[in-house]
């Protein structure tokens, strides 16, 4: 109870595993060439078809530095968290103290990001609080920050396997990053466990948390930002997945077969779907999604999250356990 535990529940990234030349191409009835192996530190190598692609384009055997990643990999970065009432009603002890569900999941979320490889070299990070005043006042997306994580310098040599199709091999002779993690998740933190206690304290707090519109709202921005259409982005959200479309509230307390098929009905009525689609470049990951111990809603909450972003199927659900 003290110290919680945050469960990673589900991965659908797909991934190559290179980062050893033991593991080798894993199918001979390939006819293109692959990234055979990477020999040395490949901690800053995402593994996504976009870097794979970018480093087989290098044709010529030749050690270099460069600059990573390239501006056609850099990412857009957006990190929302969840600061409405749903929040504050609940606390948790954490280390002795009692704060917050708001609180904890920003401070699990930060502990995810310090033990994963979920931030890169390149990422341009825009940091904002996300929820619905009262009075019948809009989303408010109005306090943000923006962070951008330098390149890395990487000391690499390519090498073609001329006889296994053109494999490519790849030996890492050093990575300077130029930025470190723990810092940048310190400003993460600070900058999210301040806003929160003003918002707490605050006479026109938010009180409810539309997470399907922030989504939407996101997303939608992105796609009419034509000067970035083709960078990969990712989308994080930190929330306790409690939210509200028109006046009924899903929650664990609240909700049954039927009225999640009404929530659905009144979110296709309504016009509340992003406008996300197979070509999208897109990543999603949920933090938090607290369910108070009920599995049956867990479950219920990563379906009905899953079928509104749907095409989109590289999704990551983490739920912080206190």
């Amino acid at each position: 109870m003290g110290t919680g535990k945050l469960f990673f529940l589900v991965i659908v990234f797909s991934s190559l595993n290179i980062c050893s030349c033991n593991h080798g191409s894993g199918s001979g009835t390939k006819k293109e060439p692959v990234i055979e192996c990477i020999e040395g530190n490949c901690s800053w190598f995402s593994k996504s078809k976009f870097d794979t692609a970018y480093f087989l384009s290098f044709t010529s055997d030749k050690r270099d530095t460069i600059l990573y990643p390239p501006k056609e990999l850099e990412r857009d970065v957006e990190i929302s968290l969840d600061v409405t009432g749903s929040g504050f009603e609940k606390t948790v002890k954490f280390n002795d103290t009692v704060i917050s569900l708001a609180e904890y999941n920003v401070i699990k979320f930060c502990k995810l990001l310090e033990e994963n490889n979920i931030l890169k070299a390149g990422d341009a990070i825009k940091l904002r609080l996300f929820g619905s005043k009262p009075n019948g006042k809009n989303i408010q997306l109005d306090q943000t920050i923006n962070l951008f994580v330098p390149k890395a310098k990487i000391d690499i040599e390519f090498f073609r396997l001329r006889r296994k199709r053109d494999n490519l091999k790849m030996t890492v002779y050093g990575v300077e990053q130029g930025y470190n993690l723990t810092d940048l998740v310190l400003k993460i933190k600070k900058w999210g466990l301040e806003n929160i206690a003003k918002n707490r304290t605050s006479h026109e707090v938010y009180f409810q948390s539309p997470i399907l519109e922030n989504i939407r709202n996101i997303h939608f921005g992105h796609k009419e930002d034509q000067r970035n259409k083709n960078k990969e982005k990712l989308y994080i959200f930190v929330t306790d997945g409690h939210f509200y479309v028109g006046n009924f509230e899903f929650k664990p307390s609240n909700y049954t077969e039927h009225s999640v098929l009404e929530m659905r009905e009144d979110i296709v009525k309504h016009n509340l779907y992003p406008t996300f689609d197979s070509t999208d470049k897109v990543k999603i990951i949920f933090v938090g999604l607290n369910s108070e111990g009920n599995e049956s809603y867990l479950k219920t909450q990563k379906e009905m999250l899953s079928w509104f972003i749907s095409p989109i199927n590289a999704v990551q659900f983490y739920t912080c356990d206190n």
